[in-house]
């Protein structure tokens, strides 16, 4: 218990420095960017119940998603929603984008995103976005899958980069894995139309610019979508 109360312990103290910090009018990107990851780390280490996480959402997620919108507003649209009759231009997030030990999430979305694109009404695309290996892009070859591997690690160097490709392939439904800063930073801007978030395990991440989460049944947003 006391190993576990640990890292909420941590993040507690980062947590107030963090909302402090976000007072600064000139606080860089990045730096915003990094104390939302470590944050987001810290919880989810901590937590020995999925209440726990909530907080990561009131200290992290919620305070950051405000100064995003403060300092980095919603883009123009950049094309209307799909029009019915049209191939859907899907695009997939994957913050951990490898195949190392412990990661149990990719192979999990390389499987969804696989077989998302078998269907003949969809154009899927994968943006590889934070950490990324040779073997988790190479395993896309001959899938239909297009892959746009735009890594960055913990610099956040290519943050507008990834907007503007996902805005340039005109992806209709843009989908998270992860609630990271990388996606938090993208779903501000309105990188898509429509946004929405595959909950793997970590059920906070309370931003306005979510349309829809795996969790919920929004049966008229998918139909008109075609998702169903």
């Amino acid at each position: 218990v006391q190993t576990c109360a640990l890292p909420i312990s941590v993040a507690e103290v980062i947590a107030l420095d963090f909302r402090e910090a976000l007072r600064d009018p000139g606080l860089p990107l990045d730096v915003a960017c990094r104390y939302y990851d470590i944050l987001y780390g810290l919880y989810w280490c901590g937590a020995q119940r999925f209440t726990d996480m909530a907080r990561f959402d009131s200290r992290a997620v919620i305070p950051f998603a405000e100064w995003l919108r403060r300092h980095y507003p919603p883009l123009p649209a950049s094309r209307p929603l799909l029009q019915p009759g049209q191939p859907l231009r899907v695009g997939y997030l994957c913050t951990y984008a490898h195949l190392e030990r412990g990661n149990a999430i990719a192979p999990l979305v390389r499987s969804i995103v696989v077989e998302h694109a078998r269907r003949p009404d969809r154009y899927v695309f994968m943006y590889c976005v934070q950490w990324s290996s040779t073997d988790f892009v190479a395993g896309f070859a001959e899938t239909g899958v297009t892959v746009r591997d735009l890594p960055q690690g913990d610099t956040y160097a290519s943050l507008d980069g990834i907007v503007d490709a996902i805005r340039a392939d005109g992806i209709d439904v843009l989908i998270t894995d992860v609630g990271s800063a990388v996606a938090t930073y993208a779903f501000s801007r309105r990188a898509a139309p429509v946004q929405m978030w595959i909950d793997m395990g970590y059920p906070f991440w309370s931003i306005g610019e979510l349309d829809w989460r795996s969790e919920e049944h929004t049966s008229e947003l998918q139909s008109r979508l075609h998702l169903v």
